[in-house]
């Protein structure tokens, strides 16, 4: 009887036992989680965020590279950069000067609507009807210039196909491209009708702009492979990073003359596509970048976008921004000896009194 009358204390110690081992467990698997929380979870965001940090400071040189603007400065820190990118956008295009590169001086202070002199302005009076129609679509920024920098790539084949479908020629300003399948591009840009215009040998700024020898050096080295490959005697340049680079070893002025006296004109840019700096950019987002400097510009528009492997957006965006273009009623036109050219260092000879 004795025994009888234990025997539900025993079974009560039994269950507070268990209940405390399911406390003890729940509270264990807390610990843990806590643990993951504190420790495991911030080492995921801090390599997130490294890696973010570090794509952000490759987009920021390309951006210094593409732009060679000569007061831009920037903190590689993650609060400040994307500011900076903003600050550097926004006074790229401000007040850049707009030159002919021909034989009479030019004045810095000069923009692209202004470039006519007042005897060059009473001669384009007495010309005809249409070729002042010509003039005034000009003075009304109503022509654009697609042109696409560092070109070939393994995208340049649809990039044509995209252009020769909408009928529009463009500018391509290219590289040496040491892929010899590749090759073949710089033959159908011509055979396309597109302009060829050179942009560097090697695309590596500290061996272009180490000397004006050694400028002079990768300027003839890309023009006679240019002239082996397609037999056009290319006279179109754009600088490695604009001529207001800020990486040349040489007053970019020597530079400017050695091309002025070999005959070949310069082309800067004052309409932006971004897409070298933001490769998975949207199609939309590229069109509307491009649109809003061009909206902006009081003189024709010279767009600068890119052929590389990472081009894939810049080709969907293409034949809508085309499509926009034309129904706003701009004139698409590839660069010639007639295109006046935007230029953010302008060239200025000496002459003898």
């Amino acid at each position: 009887m004795k025994n009888e009358k234990n025997l539900p204390t025993e079974k009560n110690n039994e269950s507070d036992e268990s209940f405390n081992r399911r406390n003890v467990d729940s509270i264990k698997r807390l610990i843990v989680l806590a643990a993951l929380v504190m420790f495991v979870l911030p080492m995921m965001v801090s390599l997130y965020l490294m890696m973010r940090l570090n794509s952000i400071e490759r987009r920021m040189d390309d951006l210094i590279n593409t732009l060679g603007k000569t007061q831009v400065t920037y903190d590689r820190s993650l609060t400040t950069e994307w500011d900076e990118i903003q600050m550097a956008l926004e006074s790229e295009f401000d007040g850049y000067a707009s030159s002919n590169i021909d034989k009479t001086r030019v004045e810095d202070s000069q923009i692209l609507a202004n470039s006519y002199s007042s005897e060059e302005q009473a001669d384009a009076g007495e010309e005809t009807e249409a070729s002042t129609e010509e003039t005034e679509s000009v003075l009304n920024g109503k022509k654009v210039y697609l042109t696409f920098d560092d070109g070939p790539s393994s995208h340049t084949e649809e990039l044509l196909d995209v252009l020769r479908e909408k009928n529009v020629k463009a500018t391509f300003f290219v590289v040496h491209n040491p892929d010899e399948s590749l090759w073949k591009e710089y033959k159908r840009i011509v055979e396309d009708g597109h302009t060829l215009g050179m942009h560097s040998y090697t695309h590596v700024y500290s061996e272009i702009y180490a000397s004006k020898e050694a400028f002079i050096k990768d300027v003839s080295d890309l023009h006679a492979f240019l002239y082996e490959q397609t037999g056009i005697d290319c006279r179109y340049y754009r600088f490695p990073g604009g001529s207001s680079n800020t990486v040349s070893d040489v007053d970019v002025q020597e530079l400017m003359e050695y091309l002025y006296k070999e005959d070949i004109r310069y082309y800067d840019w004052n309409a932006l596509s971004g897409d070298a700096l933001t490769a998975n950019m949207a199609p939309d987002e590229l069109n509307e970048t491009v649109l809003n400097y061009i909206r902006d510009n009081e003189g024709d528009s010279m767009v600068l976008m890119h052929d590389l492997e990472t081009s894939e957006t810049t080709i969907e965006a293409l034949g809508d921004l085309i499509d926009i273009l034309r129904a706003e009623g701009y004139e698409i036109c590839p660069i010639d000896d007639y295109t006046t050219p935007v230029q953010h260092v302008s060239y200025t000879p000496d002459y003898e009194e």
